[in-house]
């Protein structure tokens, strides 16, 4: 699974089952012995990786739910950073949107979503709180999580593109920076 895990990473759905074969030293026919194809072999790998984070990061998250709104969505925000730095995991990640066959695409998404929504609901407190301690509008917490959530994403592709000319740190740094500063920038302004 460490393999396989390495060798989409790396090829994303492009990987052959003899390229993980060969990784791991094994022969073709014995991944056969375990998943009735590579679907399925992605599929739980993917599924692996998916339940480690989320159960990781949960109970991480469930630790600073008792810090101010602020402080805990930087602290969600850099630790989730923090995780794909591993430009391994960055890849593999990125590579399920590339995901050609359709019902293994679905699965996979359906699968993030499944386990995605204690993250948000943690996000959607977080801000609410803010929001309610700030004065700003009610209706600006749905694009407040929107734009949390797009900013780590955008932050991610960046991470990815650019590795290795800059410091992921300062986009990562600069990119919060923005974000809090645009979200203060919200109190006592109407929405149009």
């Amino acid at each position: 699974m460490r393999v396989a895990f390495e060798k989409f990473a790396q090829k994303g759905y492009n990987t052959t089952l003899s390229e993980i074969a060969q990784g791991a030293g094994i022969k073709k026919q014995s991944i056969y012995n375990h998943f009735e194809n590579k679907d399925e072999l992605l599929y739980e790998t993917i599924k692996i990786e998916l339940l480690s984070f989320y159960s990781t990061k949960s109970l991480e998250f469930d630790s600073y739910m008792d810090l101010e709104p602020k402080e805990a969505l930087k602290t969600m925000y850099y630790s989730i950073c923090d995780y794909y730095k591993d430009i391994n995991k960055l890849k593999f990640w990125r590579w399920l949107l590339l995901i050609e066959s359709k019902e293994l695409f679905t699965k996979c998404r359906d699968l993030i979503r499944q386990n995605e929504g204690k993250f948000y609901n943690r996000v959607k407190d977080l801000l609410e709180g803010e929001i309610k301690k700030s004065g700003i509008e009610d209706e600006m917490l749905w694009p407040s999580i929107q734009t949390f959530v797009v900013m780590i994403q955008g932050v991610l592709d960046g991470m990815l593109l650019y590795h290795d000319v800059y410091d992921s740190q300062i986009l990562i740094e600069n990119t919060w920076n923005f974000y809090w500063k645009s979200f203060e920038n919200m109190k006592g302004h109407k929405v149009s």
